[in-house]
């Protein structure tokens, strides 16, 4: 399993653990895994574990467990260099490619990493600034759903995460932006990462990658650091920008059931 993928299914568990919610599943088969949690569109998806057994069988099977749901929009995500194997199934039971995901990865033999000219701090996210951390979390993917107190108490949880660790981003002590870092043994995956629409363009993105980056090169037995992102962002540029490679191409296709209430 992808890192990301299991960084997501260990969010949603420890989201679980939270008294204020019950609309998370996970469905584990040979073929996919898939995640629903209705409150927030971007769980609702499946990748593949087994390719060659994905087959309209296991379709119907997806579609049912997210009907049954009341998910109107759910995602499957494929290695795009195996999507034209499934592109006639896919086509068939109404789901179309929307966009792709670009899996990138930081080459070991660099150790040094160039860090951007910008007076920025990080501080390290914990129980007493869990709040400020989900505000600036929330505003700077632009949420439509910004239930500051609900989602901060399910972020509460996080920090419950072997490995997991978050920063706020700030500039003359005000927040700017948050990045994370999930840590697997010695596999490193900096995860999300964003900033507050009115402090873009300033090189803060970048500074969010090159701290974490320079953090993770100082273990001498890293493995792997990785990373990803959609296809032309912004953050697809800055990882290229700062040397990491792309690895391989994961293609996102999306089902809508209009049906579904």
């Amino acid at each position: 399993m992808e890192l990301f993928f299991k960084f997501d299914q260990l969010r949603l568990k420890a989201f679980q653990e939270s008294a204020l919610e019950n609309n998370i599943d996970i469905l584990s088969k040979e073929s996919y895994t898939a995640y629903c949690f209705q409150d927030v569109e971007y769980f609702n998806y499946l990748f593949l574990n087994d390719s060659k057994r994905f087959d309209v069988n296991a379709i119907s099977e997806v579609q049912v467990f997210y009907e049954n749901r009341k998910i109107s929009t759910h995602k499957i995500i494929l290695k795009s260099d195996r999507a034209n194997k499934h592109q006639a199934l896919l086509d068939d039971s109404g789901y179309q490619h929307k966009q792709t995901i670009v899996k990138t990865t930081y080459p070991l033999k660099l150790k040094e990493v160039f860090f951007p000219k910008t007076k920025i701090g990080f501080e390290k996210v914990n129980q007493n600034n869990i709040y400020e951390y989900t505000v600036t979390y929330l505003n700077s993917f632009e949420a439509v759903a910004r239930n500051f107190k609900r989602v901060s108490e399910n972020f509460k949880m996080l920090l419950t995460i072997e490995g997991f660790e978050a920063y706020v981003m700030k500039v003359g002590g005000e927040p700017v932006g948050i990045v994370a870092l999930f840590i697997d043994s010695h596999d490193y995956f900096l995860a999300m990462g964003a900033v507050l629409k009115e402090y873009r363009n300033l090189g803060y993105h970048k500074a969010g990658l090159t701290m974490r980056l320079r953090k993770i090169v100082s273990d001498p037995y890293v493995q792997s650091i990785i990373s990803w992102a959609y296809k032309g962002s912004i953050s697809h540029q800055n990882m290229l920008k700062l040397k990491m490679k792309e690895e391989c191409q994961y293609s996102v296709y999306e089902y809508s059931d209009n049906t579904t209430q």
